[in-house]
């Protein structure tokens, strides 16, 4: 079975200790599934100190056998957040269309309900 997994709390190079814990479990799936992770990051072109750290974090990355895709979403900050997770399923629209030609996954794991389950329920 091949299986995308969305999830806005993963580890990556910058923050090696984010969401370990959905880490573990994708790591025990894969054992038995074919996967690919798809984590976005937040990002707001006003914001230069959150910016600088996050462009520090690659777009695509192999962690242990395991490719994860950093995609960026826009996230405006404070009263914007209640937007997060449609402006999270726009910015995945694309880049799940263009990423399902080379992995034609069956099943869309989303770890949390927000904004990972309502981004994977929009996206079908």
């Amino acid at each position: 079975m091949r299986v995308l997994v969305l999830s806005s709390t993963f580890p990556n190079a910058q923050q090696p200790t984010r969401g370990v814990f959905v880490q573990h479990r994708i790591r025990r799936l894969a054992k038995r599934c074919e996967i690919v992770v798809v984590a976005p990051l937040p990002w707001f072109p006003l914001n230069r100190w959150l910016r600088a750290e996050r462009d520090l974090v690659p777009r695509v990355e192999d962690q242990e056998g395991l490719r994860v895709y950093h995609p960026r979403f826009l996230s405006l900050p404070r009263y914007g957040k209640c937007l997060d997770g449609v402006l999270y399923f726009l910015s995945l629209v694309g880049f799940v269309a263009r990423l399902r030609r080379s992995f034609p996954f069956e099943v869309i794991d989303a770890h949390f309900a927000y904004p990972d389950g309502l981004a994977a329920t929009l996206l079908g």
